[in-house]
């Protein structure tokens, strides 16, 4: 059993239980890994993949079961995601670390990577990124019922999700053909049963891997490397708001290259609401890798740089 490409050009890496897939990379380093927040799929970053893929190679992937990814041969859980997101990354570089730009979710798999494997690691760009500290701030009730599975956080979440990812899609995307592709392409990715059952499946590692996470903070340190925590300031209560925006601002002060950058006005895809403070956090960041590194500071591509990866089983 194997892992194959499903859409664009993209080539496979075989990995533990053959559920890892990964791209070639063209001219250009560090190539960049795109990774998603909870349950959403490669399609959330379209606003930003243009003006990146002329800069350096670009990898987007789904993670199993979600978008056209098919579902792994386990439920999924923290470290088969950061395995998976690990192998990505190995074969996205070709043996040299890449630049990862993750939101939300994605961004807590991200720092776990970043605590495991630095090595695999040149860059962070942390778009809005969780933190297992937001569920301190939830009411004792709340953190209870999700503990012991007695809270359908897909039930709560699920109807929000949509409405935002929607929304910020509608307002990045200018060209109504363009938008109305991506807006299919989202809708379709939760279109299925199985597809509904991933999302549900995800959100139970979340909440059962919290305690993990924070062992795993506890016994790491982010690597010394440029990192941009990109901070939002609207899309929850003010209460949570509040509490997650402090907890970015931590993230940012622990790392020892970490910056934190405040976006005012923006909801949580900041990457769909302010696209170009995402484009401009990401070329700094590469920047100053290729600098450290003694790279030309710009690597423009002849062919359109960027990849998105399926997870597709083939027998």
């Amino acid at each position: 059993m194997r892992w194959c490409r499903a859409a664009w050009p993209a080539e496979v890496c075989g990995s533990r239980a053959g559920r890892c897939a990964g791209s070639r990379p063209g001219r250009g380093s560090p190539a960049i890994v795109l990774e998603a927040g909870a349950t959403d799929t490669s399609i959330a970053w379209a606003p930003i993949l243009a003006p990146l893929a002329a800069r350096t190679p670009i990898v987007a992937y789904d993670r199993a079961g979600l978008g056209a990814s098919d579902a792994g041969q386990e439920p999924p859980s923290v470290d088969r995601q950061v395995a998976d997101l690990a192998a990505v990354v190995s074969e996205a570089g070709g043996g040299e670390p890449c630049v990862i730009v993750a939101h939300s979710w994605g961004g807590l798999l991200a720092q776990l990577l970043a605590f495991r494997t630095p090595e695999l690691v040149a860059g962070l760009v942390l778009v809005d990124p969780a933190h297992e500290g937001m569920a301190d701030g939830l009411p004792r009730a709340v953190r209870w019922l999700a503990r012991n599975g007695r809270l359908r956080l897909d039930g709560l979440i699920l109807p929000v999700e949509r409405w935002l990812a929607l929304r910020g899609i509608e307002r990045s995307l200018d060209d109504p053909n363009l938008r109305a592709l991506v807006v299919g392409a989202w809708v379709a990715g939760r279109a299925t049963r199985p597809r509904r059952q991933a999302i549900r499946a995800e959100y139970r590692a979340i909440v059962s891997g919290q305690a993990g996470i924070r062992r795993a903070r506890a016994a790491a340190s982010l690597p010394d490397v440029p990192i941009m925590v990109i901070s939002a300031t609207r899309g929850f209560p003010p209460s949570v708001r509040k509490r997650w925006s402090a907890l970015q601002a931590d993230v940012a002060a622990a790392g020892p290259n970490g910056r934190l950058v405040v976006v005012p006005g923006a909801g949580h895809a900041v990457q769909h609401e302010r696209p170009d403070v995402v484009v401009e956090a990401v070329l700094q960041v590469l920047a100053e890798v290729r600098a450290q590194a003694g790279r030309p500071a710009r690597a423009c591509l002849s062919d359109p740089g960027w990849r998105r990866v399926h997870l597709i089983r083939q027998e």
